[in-house]
């Protein structure tokens, strides 16, 4: 099976270590990892720490650049990568960035699976955070497998219809 891990941001780049280091030993499973660049000079110093490898790297940052411009280029630019070769069987994402919700979103376009990590958290205003809220919202609509980080976020997905939903934490 071929994963592909999405890391745009810092967080997502400490979330996600552990699970790919967990991935290190499994067999039947070749993970790759690519990163956005979303937080370019911030998740760099954590992938050196932890002993992250991209094996792609996109520069989907430029200075000054609005929400939708950063969207339409990881679109654009995701929709490349998983054009080319073979495609990952599944995509993790972590949390709520554009880049999660965007990755989600082409590989749901290439009728890839996406697992979402840190599933469930709603504040349930669209706009607070902008555009976090929505893109949670969104990507839960989108994944297949939804990793809560408590009861109550694995509760608020099945109420919205969720299946797959694992409780990750407590």
């Amino acid at each position: 099976m071929r994963v592909l891990f999405i890391i745009g941001t810092r967080p997502e780049a400490i979330k996600i270590a552990p699970v790919l280091h967990e991935l290190q030993q499994a067999r039947g499973i070749e993970r790759r990892v690519l990163f956005t660049g979303q937080h370019q000079t911030l998740a760099v110093p954590f992938f050196e720490q932890f002993g992250i490898v991209p094996d792609v790297v996109l520069q989907a940052m430029w200075p000054g650049q609005s929400i939708a411009d950063l969207t339409a280029r990881l679109s654009s630019d995701l929709d490349g990568v998983l054009a080319q070769g073979l495609p990952p069987h599944l995509i993790v994402v972590q949390g709520d960035t554009t880049s999660a919700f965007v990755a989600a979103y082409v590989a749901f376009q290439h009728h890839i699976a996406v697992a979402h990590i840190e599933a469930g958290l709603r504040t349930y205003r669209a706009y607070s955070p902008f555009p976090e809220e929505i893109n949670r919202q969104l990507l839960s609509s989108i994944a297949a497998l939804h990793f809560a980080p408590s009861e109550l976020a694995a509760s608020r997905l099945r109420r919205e219809g969720a299946q797959n939903v694992v409780v990750t934490g407590r």
